[in-house]
């Protein structure tokens, strides 16, 4: 099966080239790594066959960066990964496995992660996408890229909660979808201030989907929203959770 790694990177370029080292020796598929505006244009050291540099001039964001690398793809599925993060070499045994059989009529696998403590590079929690909790973190999921473009890809607004707005506009649209029962991703987390952190971005990307009206579920995203905010401790960032709801659905009632 054609498949494509999309990286994008910004000031990182010794761990970028890390992890796509380590995704070409796996023989997981083309690497495809942006580099986001970073101040010194990354260089391929190696040039590694299989592997592709991009560059965008100015730093865009993830959204915009990911869009840059599906569009200059020809790869049959994609998969999304941040450059501090890794893919399980089972991943594309099971691939191979699949590949003449279910993938043909799939639009969207979604698989799972393990979660990886970035300073002890210890295994906590495994987490398997389920069709009641589908898994939205990059890496954790891949798909049909004709199907990617279909949708218009990441919608280039969002800084933050960009997978898990693509993941809703892609079962609204009917996704052909399958839930593959294992873990694909390794995900690192850092300490837990950068977790509360992150749980802001989410909540603050909720505020801004519900405020400028973007294709989202209105009540989901309510709740994604609120979820982090309960994380991050912070009860002024629901109320405006709770308000830019409630303003969307007067309008709605209003249409």
């Amino acid at each position: 099966m054609n498949l494509a790694i999309i990286m994008t990177s910004c000031n990182r370029e010794e761990r970028a080239f890390a992890t796509a080292r380590s995704l070409l020796d796996a023989k997981m598929g083309e690497v495809i790594i942006i580099d986001d505006g970073s101040p010194v244009p990354y260089q391929n050291p190696d040039s590694q066959p299989g592997l592709t540099l991009l560059r965008l001039p100015a730093n865009s964001g993830p959204s915009a960066a990911r869009n840059h690398g599906a569009r200059n793809s020809h790869a049959e599925w994609l998969i999304f990964l941040d450059d501090d993060d890794g893919l399980e070499s089972g991943l594309i045994d099971w691939i191979h496995a699949h590949e003449s059989s279910s993938l043909n009529d799939l639009d969207l696998v979604h698989f799972g992660h393990k979660t990886v403590d970035q300073d002890s590079k210890a295994s906590s929690a495994i987490t398997l996408s389920s069709h009641e909790q589908p898994t939205v973190l990059a890496g954790s999921w891949m798909m049909r890229r004709e199907f990617f473009m279909r949708l218009g890809g990441y919608e280039e607004k969002l800084k933050y909660s960009e997978n898990s707005d693509l993941i809703e506009r892609a079962a609204l649209a009917g996704a052909r979808t399958l839930h593959a029962g294992f873990f694909s991703l390794s995900y690192t987390v850092g300490r837990p201030r950068r977790r509360e952190e992150m749980a802001a971005r989410r909540a603050e990307a909720c505020v801004f989907c519900l405020k400028n009206r973007l294709h989202c579920n209105r009540k989901q995203t309510l709740k994604i929203g609120l979820m982090n905010s309960w994380w991050d401790r912070n009860p002024l960032l629901a109320l405006r959770l709770v308000a830019a709801f409630l303003m969307t659905h007067r309008d709605a009632n209003h249409v």
